[in-house]
C-alpha cells in the first residue's frame, strides 16, 4: 500500500468509528491527494461540478 493509501484507511476508520460512537453521519470528499470529511449536519447545499463561465479580460 502507499503512504496516501494507508493515510486514507485511517481516516476513514477514524471517521467511521467516531460516527459509530456519536450515532452521526459524513459526507466525505476529495481535493487533489487530500481527503476530508465534514459532519452531514453541517451540509447546507451539495452541488455538482460545472464548468467555469470565462469572462472577457
Amino acid at each position: 500500500m502507499t503512504m496516501m493509501t494507508d493515510a486514507s484507511h485511517v481516516a476513514q476508520h477514524e471517521a467511521a468509528r467516531h460516527a459509530t460512537a456519536t450515532g452521526g453521519e459524513f459526507l466525505t470528499f476529495r481535493l487533489g491527494a487530500e481527503e476530508y470529511g465534514i459532519d452531514i449536519l453541517k451540509v447546507q447545499e451539495i452541488r455538482s461540478y460545472e464548468a467555469p463561465t470565462r469572462i472577457a479580460n
